[in-house]
């Protein structure tokens, strides 16, 4: 990474002091930090965010449109908003740099390793291919949307996103 590229971070913590020595540990011109006390906001942006990526790669290897991306976006950060509310976290967690930044990072970034996957199931790779990415990489998403599933399952959380 470029010594000017500009980063933001989200600090899930409730101790005053470790806030205090983090941000002036870290932050700088180039890196950002703000600081929040809903550690289960971050914890599930954090998550969610592998799977929205495979799913984005996928609409990405199968030639979906931009507007259909950005649709699909914007309806996943209302699900997360949802299922963190509904987990007892701050909805407002979703537009942070935890959650709508790092959710447009790793959904959109040919260097996330769940979004690339996600790009060669949409393709129709081979099962050699995938298989061989999945032996080489370590793809957070394809380990979670299990638990998530029976997550959102057993909370009766319900998606907005339909088609």
């Amino acid at each position: 990474m470029a010594e000017d590229t500009l980063v933001g971070l989200s600090l899930a913590t409730t101790n005053k002091l470790t806030k205090q020595i983090v941000i002036k540990a870290l932050a700088s011109d180039t890196l950002k930090i703000r600081a929040t006390n809903d550690f289960i906001g971050v914890e599930l942006c954090g998550t969610l965010k592998n799977i929205i990526a495979i799913a984005a790669g996928i609409l990405d290897g199968m030639g979906a449109s931009e507007s259909t991306k950005a649709m699909f976006l914007t309806e996943s950060l209302n699900d997360v908003r949802v299922l963190i509310k509904k987990l007892g976290g701050n909805e407002k967690t979703i537009l942070s740099f935890a959650g709508f930044g790092d959710i447009l990072l790793t959904a959109t970034s040919t260097s996330s390793r769940n979004y690339s996957f996600g790009r060669l199931i949409g393709s129709n790779a081979s099962i050699e291919e995938k298989e061989d990415y999945l032996k080489n990489n370590t793809v957070e998403g394809v380990y979670t949307l299990k638990s998530i599933y029976g997550l959102i399952k057993s909370k009766r959380v319900k998606s907005y996103f339909r088609f």
